[in-house]
């Protein structure tokens, strides 16, 4: 056990409620990523058969689709935020 003095065990307790969304948040930060690090290489290898087109084209198509997701995401963000 590390010991952290009295303050820590304050600063655990106000969390969760302060942020109850940033457990989801995480979750899918971490489903996104672990799936994309799974999935990838069999992408990159169907695609390297077509050439490097190919491969340059799916790339700018997910690099676009990733960008608007955020951007989505972002604004629905601001939305909710905004209303009272």
């Amino acid at each position: 056990m590390i010991p952290c003095g009295k303050r820590a065990g304050a600063a655990f307790d106000r969390g969760p409620r302060a942020r109850p969304d940033l457990g989801r948040a995480l979750a899918r930060f971490q489903l996104s990523t672990g799936f994309g690090l799974a999935v990838s290489p069999a992408v990159i290898t169907a695609l390297a058969a077509h050439g490097p087109a190919a491969l340059w084209g799916g790339l700018a198509g997910a690099t676009l689709l990733s960008a608007s997701a955020v951007t989505t995401e972002t604004d629905q963000g601001r939305t909710a935020r905004s209303a009272p």
